[in-house]
């Protein structure tokens, strides 16, 4: 059986992906059959695939442990697109995207973890730990929302306070230049992050293309080496026949027959 392009296998985890996200399901199995129909991709090479689901999932959890919530969540959904029946996947991935929530505070990192909560319970209705993952979310969310209201109101009460005190002392054009800075800065530190990432994804493709041209590398060595040693074979087989024909064979004399003893009369 011929092994399927990575391209096809992107294209099929990407298909079934955006399936479950808009229908906000997991898909059945005809849907998934489907899709691999439409790709070219035979039954037996999906089920292959879904062997190497327990892999991702492996990954994940490490880059959990590690707190690499995209390279996780990118693991899981690899994992989840050929086995989405597995509710200990969509568990990790709802857990990961609340781990990321964490970091970020964003709302799209929560309808994610929603979505997995909700087909995780799906699958199994009594999942106390998808449970306790909602209360836990609702608890952090309620605290960040009072955390940054108070925020808010302390900073609003001291911009108000200052704002009244350096226009009566004719120091509000001041305020306006400092703002201004703070926005710069601001500005220059998203730069700055950017230029970041992108160059950590330069990193991470040069390395991808340095041990891809490594095993090539590696492979062509093997290759000439058996080569070699094929030659050097034949050239002592070729070494051995020429000085077997250049030695002249040593000839052995035939001794005389012994004559008859002469008969008396």
């Amino acid at each position: 059986m011929a092994l399927v392009h990575s391209g096809v296998i992107e294209n099929y985890i990407q298909r079934v992906t955006e399936l479950s996200q808009s229908t906000q399901r997991i898909p059945t199995s005809a849907e998934l059959e489907a899709i691999a129909g439409e790709l070219g991709i035979e039954p037996e090479e999906i089920q292959a695939a879904q062997k190497q689901a327990t892999d991702h999932f492996t990954r994940a959890q490490g880059y959990m442990r590690l707190g690499y919530w995209d390279d996780a969540i990118a693991e899981l959904d690899d994992a989840i697109a050929f086995n989405p029946g597995k509710s200990q996947f969509l568990l990790c991935s709802a857990q990961a995207h609340f781990g990321k929530w964490k970091h970020h505070h964003r709302s799209q990192d929560a309808d994610q973890m929603h979505l997995r909560v909700r087909q995780c319970l799906s699958l199994d209705p009594s999942c106390e730990e998808a449970l306790n993952l909602l209360g836990e979310f609702r608890q952090r969310q309620r605290s960040y929302f009072r955390t940054l209201m108070g925020g808010l109101i302390f900073a609003g009460a001291v911009l108000c306070g200052g704002g009244i005190y350096y226009f009566l002392q004719g120091g509000l054009p001041f305020v306006i230049e400092e703002k201004a800075r703070l926005e710069d800065l601001q500005n220059t530190i998203k730069s700055q992050n950017d230029t970041i990432a992108q160059l950590i994804g330069e990193q991470k493709a040069l390395r991808r293309e340095f041990e891809s041209a490594l095993n090539q590398q590696l492979q062509e060595n093997r290759q000439s080496s058996d080569r070699l040693n094929k030659l050097q074979a034949r050239f002592k087989y070729l070494e051995d026949k020429v000085k077997e024909y250049q030695t002249p064979p040593i000839v052995v004399p035939t001794p005389a027959p012994t004559p008859p003893p002469a008969q008396q009369n």
